[in-house]
């Protein structure tokens, strides 16, 4: 029997629930907290991340698997790596308009706009957003009986006020109206820090649409601080699928079927492509099947690791300069790595500002030293050829003690428990929070410019070294 008073804690404790949503570019994931842990909720086909993908059909909306698995006969009407296009004009992203198999158009309010066939108007990003955080918010809702009211939604670190205000909207939309954004490195941070491990750590997250590199600290308390914060906004999986499909598509050419004007053969292409890069992080050499221009039966083209690490050799380059960056901000050394030297000698403005800057730290450790602990995640961090990189410039072999594909969404659980209640003995200080508290001795305010972003070091998509 349950008593009034019983009933009314009941109440308050559904009252308070709080979700964390990663709303990634290519998959989404949610997850709560049960018994001071973080668990991914599952889908409901009891899969633990769901397809950030929405396709419009005369029958209504689908999201996830079941618009991926429709998306070879519904193209024009079938939108992924939607997250790329919140908050930005179309001149910022012209170079992934152009790779998609729907039509992307500029706005009035400098935005951009999706046409679809099935709708009779242009789509906001924002709107195709929130049919995927309307889905992950009744995921939810079915799995713990209750009705959601807040969310913890994570964002990537370069995010600019534009983008944020965009994923508010996006939420906002989709029926949350009490949602904190959260960048994922943090989120990785928390998801790490669950685990009870200490010292100086580096979180490596590569996405399918952002990588983002942090160093942070783990205290025996369980405090967890930004030390720095890295990063390149227009890096992830995907672009490594793109170099992977284009090979594909001119090793078909080569073979004398052109498909690169057939949009739903190319997109069968990424498929196969995203496939083959995931096998190849167990096997060592898989076959690819390729559609054919004809009725023919399906191309076969064998790929190899070592051939999957010289395609993508220019994007593993990339990946190299924001680790430079988050090191010397930081000041962790790189243990045998001669090309950070002429990297440090020659400092953008931006960069140069950063490193003339004292490092500061609560949980203070020494300069110079290795960093103990590397976690990887994303999906595309499964990659050897990215897991070796990373080994190759810290010394450190990486470590993975929570799924790299849900550690974002159970960092943001960790996060929305400690607002709650839920999660006790834990805090995260990012980088501004940790520079005010060295000022004033208690943590309190926000940036100077009003946005909730950490403090961050990112590199425009030309702030290479030669």
């Amino acid at each position: 029997m349950i008593t009034w008073v019983a009933a009314a804690h009941l109440l308050a404790c559904v009252a308070a629930v709080a979700i964390g949503i990663d709303l990634g570019t290519t998959n989404s994931a949610v997850a709560c907290v049960a018994n001071n842990l973080p668990c991914i909720i599952p889908n409901a086909l009891g899969n633990p991340t769901t397809p950030s993908v929405v396709a419009f059909t005369a029958e209504g909306v689908l999201v996830g698997e079941i618009a991926v698995q429709q998306a070879s006969s519904n193209v024009q009407n079938t939108l992924h790596s939607v997250k790329r296009f919140l908050g930005r004009s179309l001149a910022d992203v012209s170079r992934d308009a152009s790779c998609m198999g729907f039509k992307v158009i500029d706005v009035e309010s400098s935005d951009v706009a999706f046409i679809c066939p099935a709708r009779p108007a242009p789509l906001a990003p924002e709107e195709v957003n929130a049919a995927i955080v309307a889905q992950l918010v009744a995921d939810a809702e079915r799995h713990l009986g209750v009705k959601i009211r807040a969310a913890v939604i994570t964002v990537p670190a370069y995010y600019n006020d534009r983008q944020r205000a965009a994923t508010r909207v996006a939420a906002q939309l989709a029926g949350v109206f009490d949602v904190e954004l959260l960048s994922e490195p943090v989120a990785a941070c928390l998801a790490y820090g669950v685990s009870g491990e200490t010292g100086r750590i580096l979180v490596f997250d590569l996405g399918a649409g952002t990588f983002d590199v942090s160093v942070l600290s783990i205290a025996a308390t369980g405090d967890i601080e930004v030390i720095a914060t890295s990063g390149d906004a227009h890096l992830g999986g995907d672009d490594f699928d793109s170099v992977l499909v284009d090979w594909l598509a001119n090793q078909a050419d080569a073979l004398g079927h052109s498909l690169h004007s057939n949009k739903t053969a190319m997109r069968q292409i990424r498929e196969a492509a995203e496939a083959a890069k995931k096998q190849l992080s167990v096997l060592k050499c898989v076959m690819v099947s390729l559609p054919c221009a004809t009725n023919d039966a399906a191309l076969e083209v064998e790929l190899s690791r070592a051939q999957l690490e010289s395609i993508c050799e220019p994007l593993l380059r990339r990946l190299k300069t924001p680790l430079y960056e988050v090191a010397l901000t930081a000041g962790v050394s790189l243990p045998g790595e001669q090309e950070v030297k002429g990297f440090k000698k020659k400092p953008t403005r931006r960069r140069r500002a950063r490193m003339d800057r004292p490092i500061g730290s609560q949980n203070p450790l020494p300069m110079g030293a290795p960093v103990d602990q590397i976690v990887m995640v994303g999906g595309a961090s499964k990659m050897v050829a990215v897991r070796k990189l990373v080994r190759n410039l810290f010394g450190v072999d990486p470590r993975r003690t929570v799924d790299p594909m849900q550690a974002v969404a159970l960092g943001a659980a960790v996060q929305a428990g400690i607002l709650n209640g839920e999660v006790r003995n834990m805090r995260v200080l990012q980088t501004w929070q940790a520079d005010v508290g060295r000022i004033l001795g208690r943590m309190r305010g926000q940036p100077s410019s009003g946005s909730d972003a950490p403090a961050s070091c990112w590199l425009d998509e030309h702030d290479f070294p030669d």
